[in-house]
């Protein structure tokens, strides 16, 4: 029978959920079982003290290599594109509409510490809103990470004097943008420390495999462990497995 994963983060932080219990003998599952199928159908999101944006009003698109390339010149690669120019943000997201199923017009843009953002509206239907965005290269570089063929270093981060602070922001910006769609992840808490070479960020994941009719789901436990080099900025992403859990009966 065929079965479907839907993805759900649940993350180790400084923040203590109301109902974890504080005596868990393993610190690589700092939780109950009872806790993490709880929060994995539960209507909670994330705490309030993580990186969030309530105000999105569109769907965020990371301009990329594939994006910006003419369908008959596309490779099997997808490279995040960085820039400090805002001229050459705008172009980048202009050939990404022109070579988009359709195009959708440009109507607002911005730009934060972390990107350049140009709002686009499909005309015919004004409600299907994309958020066109570029890293600032002086934020963060993600020109070696190959969302088809990925690696351990997942990018660099270009902050001048980042702190312990700023790195656990960009891992939760980084984790936001990439599943903030998802209505079913889960961010459960999270902890950094930091040595004299890295910030050590942990992340615990809680994933979901639905069964099919007659079948149960199949919940897992993931560590993610990320490391940001307090020297050059090299971000490092690897996972583990740490626990799986009989999800719901269908």
């Amino acid at each position: 029978m065929k079965k479907f994963n839907i993805s759900f983060v649940a993350i180790l932080t400084i923040f203590i959920f109301t109902s974890c219990k504080e005596n868990i003998s393993n610190p690589d599952f700092p939780a109950t079982e009872d806790e993490i199928y709880n929060l994995a159908y539960s209507n909670y999101k994330y705490p309030s003290n993580f990186y969030h944006d309530d105000s999105l009003g569109g769907s965020l698109y990371y301009e990329n290599t594939i994006s910006t390339t003419p369908l008959n010149n596309r490779s099997h690669s997808s490279i995040q594109l960085c820039t400090n120019n805002i001229d050459t943000a705008k172009h980048w997201s202009e050939l990404s509409s022109n070579y988009s199923s359709y195009y959708r017009d440009l109507v607002s843009q911005r730009e934060t510490e972390k990107y350049f953002e140009f709002k686009r509206v499909y005309s015919i239907h004004p409600s299907d809103v994309i958020l066109s965005r570029v890293h600032k290269s002086s934020y963060l570089d993600r020109s070696m990470y190959d969302f088809f063929n990925p690696g351990n270093v997942i990018g660099v981060f270009k902050k001048n004097n980042f702190n312990q602070n700023d790195a656990k922001e960009l891992i939760e910006y980084l984790w936001f943008t990439e599943n903030y769609n998802n209505a079913s992840s889960k961010v459960h808490r999270s902890i950094i420390e930091t040595n004299n070479t890295y910030y050590n960020y942990y992340l615990f994941e809680i994933e979901i495999t639905f069964g099919d009719y007659g079948m149960k789901d199949s919940i897992s436990y993931i560590k993610h462990t990320f490391k940001i080099n307090i020297n050059n900025g090299e971000i490092t992403h690897e996972k583990e497995l740490i626990k799986k859990i009989v999800g719901k009966q269908h």
